[in-house]
């Protein structure tokens, strides 16, 4: 957030992916709705109303089993008791557009930009992707660049569970 305060863009887009798996689900997802950032939902985020694919990707992806298992029957399930049905509604209704490998192509007067993916990236860079384009004609003409913020040094929580 604060490298995207630097940039001072013109507009950001979210790529999706907003809360499945993550600490704080419901705080991200109304952040992002008060920003009013356009976005897509993710691959994942669509895991909260579609517990029919668990079945379908297990077929597909059988040694994945333990993986599917965490994702449909206990992060699913939690990540949706956190966000409640008005938040998984806001998100049902972003349209699905989502792939974890950064990109740009032009399509006559269409240009389309990927970002990529946080935690999850095609390119192994687990950086959080920013991607910013200017237009330099009407009939598009444009340089867009790619990049990634070197990390931030912050007090992190201990996370770990302590026993004793």
């Amino acid at each position: 957030m604060s490298d995207l305060g630097r940039r001072a863009p013109d507009l950001v887009v979210h790529g999706g992916d907003l809360a499945l798996m993550g600490p704080r689900p419901a705080e991200v997802v109304d952040v992002i709705n008060a920003l009013g950032w356009p976005g897509v939902v993710g691959n994942a985020d669509e895991l909260l109303w579609r517990p029919e694919e668990h079945g379908r990707r297990l077929d597909l992806a059988p040694k994945l089993a333990a993986v599917l298992a965490a994702l449909f029957d206990v992060y699913a399930p939690d990540t949706s008791e956190r966000l409640g049905d008005a938040r998984i509604a806001r998100l049902r209704d972003l349209p699905y557009g989502h792939i974890h490998r950064p990109f740009v192509r032009a399509l006559d007067d269409l240009c389309v930009i990927n970002a990529g993916s946080v935690g999850m990236p095609w390119d192994g860079d687990p950086r959080p992707p920013t991607c910013s384009s200017t237009t330099a004609c009407p009939r598009w003409s444009a340089s867009t660049t790619t990049s990634r913020p070197r990390p931030e040094p912050s007090a992190k929580a201990d996370t770990r569970t302590r026993t004793g």
